[in-house]
């Protein structure tokens, strides 16, 4: 019988013990890399990200919605009111909507999930919509026709379609 401890830890039970634990370890990290791929993902980017200016920075972290209210704030007035027309799955989640918000304060900022929310809409009033490409197009047809829209911004891409219109009075 060993008469120390230290001797029990260099027998063959230590041996399998650290087997066990380095297993153990193996299997943990295998189940916990897709906790960790964001991070990965992340550390990966950081080089990129260093020599970007904070505009650039803003649109990768923000996406096309920033771009439109980078523009919305170029080219509408501060006290505006600004009616955003999103494709409805997009306004029920109102993410874009908080953001857009966000970025365009002080301007207010009306939504409408369709063309007949626009029933208050004044002239020199702004109407926005922003269409991921992933999702079905809104149909912006009735607004036009009832409306006399001049192009302030249009673009259209990959991305989807973004549009702001001034209101230059009723058909």
């Amino acid at each position: 019988m060993p008469d120390n401890i230290e001797t029990i830890r260099d027998g063959a039970g230590s041996l399998a013990g650290k087997a066990a634990a380095a297993g153990i370890l193996i299997l943990w990290l295998a189940g916990a890399y897709s906790l960790f791929a964001a991070e990965y993902t992340t550390v990966k980017l950081i080089p990129e990200l260093a020599g970007l200016g904070p505009d650039q920075k803003a649109y990768i972290v923000s996406g096309p919605e920033y771009e439109l209210t980078q523009r919305a704030i170029a080219l509408v007035p501060a006290q505006s009111a600004i009616y955003l027309l999103l494709e409805p799955d997009v306004a029920a989640a109102g993410y874009t909507t908080g953001k857009v918000r966000y970025y365009l304060y002080p301007r207010r900022i009306i939504t409408a999930e369709s063309a007949a929310g626009l029933s208050g809409i004044r002239v020199n009033d702004y109407v926005m919509f922003y269409m991921p490409s992933i999702f079905p197009h809104l149909d912006i047809t009735p607004m036009h026709a009832a409306l006399w829209l001049e192009t302030v911004y249009d673009s259209t891409d990959d991305r989807g379609h973004q549009a702001i219109y001034r209101v230059a009075g009723a058909r």
